[in-house]
Order: structure tokens, then sequence, then C-alpha cells
């Protein structure tokens, strides 16, 4: 099983280190830490996708639109 649980609560830590940062003041470190959470949120894409596929593997939707015409 693919796990989006642990990416998703990094990402969210991070999204409060950038706040942060913002009001200190630190746009370096803001951005920064926004890499980071990028790298978090996409391994929650991905897993979610994973977990989707798995489940049904051509749904219609955001992960297939061209069956959506």
């Amino acid at each position: 099983m693919i796990d989006y649980a642990e990416p998703l609560i990094k990402a969210e830590e991070k999204l409060k280190k950038i706040y942060q940062a913002c009001i200190e003041k630190r746009p370096c470190d803001a951005m920064e830490l926004c890499l980071e959470a990028i790298v978090d949120l996409r391994a929650v894409y991905s897993a979610i996708h994973h977990d989707v596929e798995r489940k049904d593997p051509n749904p219609v939707g955001i992960w297939n639109l061209k069956d959506l015409a």
C-alpha cells in the first residue's frame, strides 16, 4: 500500500514554516521550503494517483480528461 499521509503531514509542516519565514522576511528560506513542499506534494499526488489507477485503471475524471469529451 502506498501511504500519502506522511508526505502530506510533511508538506503541511513546511507550509507553516514557509509562512513563518515570510513573516520574518527570510525569502531565501521560504523559497527553499517551497521547493521541499512541492516534492512532498508530488509524492502525495503520486500516491493518490496510484491508488485511483489500482482501483480503476481507466477512471473518468481529473486523471483521464480525454474520456470526458
